[in-house]
Parts: C-alpha cells; structure tokens; sequence
C-alpha cells in the first residue's frame, strides 16, 4: 500500500497548484486527488425539417 505524505483533494487548478508547491520537497510524497464532474452525454439537437430534408431526393 502507498503512503502519502499529503493529499491535496479537489479543486481543481488550485489544488494542482498546492500539490506541485509541495511535491517540490524531495522527500515528500503528495498525491493529488480531482475526481471531477461527470456530465451527461447530451445528443445533438437537429431541427425536424433539416431531417425531413435529407430523406429527400432531388
């Protein structure tokens, strides 16, 4: 098992910024940890006559 001397949790840019000031200590182990957001997957929008259009044919 891994131990850390520090963890920096979330945040971001912020704790990105925290856990590369402290890792700069030779000895010091630093685990950063960001599980961010989870977004949805959203499906295109297309208007319904540019989808009736391209079932024409010329």
């Amino acid at each position: 098992m891994q131990l850390y001397d520090v963890v920096a949790v979330g945040g971001g840019t912020a704790a990105a910024v925290v856990a590369a000031r402290l890792s700069e200590h030779p000895q010091a182990v630093v685990l950063a940890y960001e599980t961010g957001i989870v977004k949805p997957r959203v499906a295109p929008s297309v208007p319904g006559p540019v989808v009736r259009a391209a079932g024409k044919t010329a």
